[in-house]
């Protein structure tokens, strides 16, 4: 079943979709309507809703709401088929319907507070929810690593590098296992995360590079984005 969806995948976009209580089954799927995904998906996509979002937009707290869009995406064209006699799990992967593509774009005042620019590009109305986090997620991506910054500056060597990955504990940072094997002092990890941020690729480089606008449109926005944050901030705007 090559370029098909299985059951196994279509059972998971459900359980992303659907509130844990709610036992997914074949039945299940099989009386599932698109209506019925609709209503569900609308109920799950108002807990992490992103105008709730009041400050700086954290790309890790987006990943369910992506989660969700992507699992909603999947799924109505195959709930759609099903209704047409079509077996679900024989829908191939690139049979669905682009114009029932979800995109969230802000309705409203931009928030009268101090904004990073793809936050402002969004609730500007220029840019969808997806295409703001996906452009700070190739930010992040872009971003240099933190054992890079510590040997290029001489503070470690390719062999202390690997010594404190093999060591770092589950969920602690680079740093922060470094730090604890008193390999780098906190001041040298404060120094590399600051370094870190200031290597930040101009996050507008992403929206021209993918055609959503173009050079002169950017430096226009910007503009707008560095008077926004000169009203708004308490300093000075910040274009990452």
């Amino acid at each position: 079943m090559n370029g098909q969806i299985s059951p196994e995948a279509i059972h998971r976009c459900c359980a992303d979709i659907f509130p844990e209580g709610v036992v997914i089954t074949d039945e299940f799927i099989k009386c599932l309507r698109p209506e019925g995904l609709k209503a569900a998906f609308r109920a799950k996509v108002k807990e992490t809703h992103p105008d709730k979002i009041k400050t700086d937009i954290a790309v890790d707290s987006a990943e369910l709401f992506r989660k969700t869009v992507e699992a909603y995406e999947t799924l109505l064209p195959i709930i759609s088929n099903k209704h047409n006699n079509v077996n679900p799990s024989q829908v191939p992967a690139s049979n669905f319907n682009k114009s029932e593509k979800f995109e969230l774009y802000h309705e409203g005042d931009i928030p009268k507070i101090k904004l990073r620019f793809s936050q402002f590009l969004y609730y500007k109305g220029v840019v969808s929810w997806s295409q703001c986090i996906s452009s700070l997620t190739w930010q992040r991506c872009n971003r240099p690593l933190f054992g890079k910054i510590a040997m290029d500056k001489g503070w470690l060597s390719i062999v202390t590098a690997g010594r404190i990955i093999s060591m770092a504990k589950a969920g602690e940072k680079f740093g922060e296992t470094a730090e604890r094997l008193r390999v780098l002092t906190s001041k040298q990890v404060l120094l590399i995360l600051g370094n870190q941020s200031s290597y930040r690729a101009a996050v507008g480089t992403y929206f021209v590079e993918n055609g959503i606008f173009t050079e002169d449109v950017l430096k226009a926005y910007l503009r707008e984005f560095y008077f926004h944050n000169f009203k708004y901030g308490n300093s000075s705007a910040r274009s990452n």
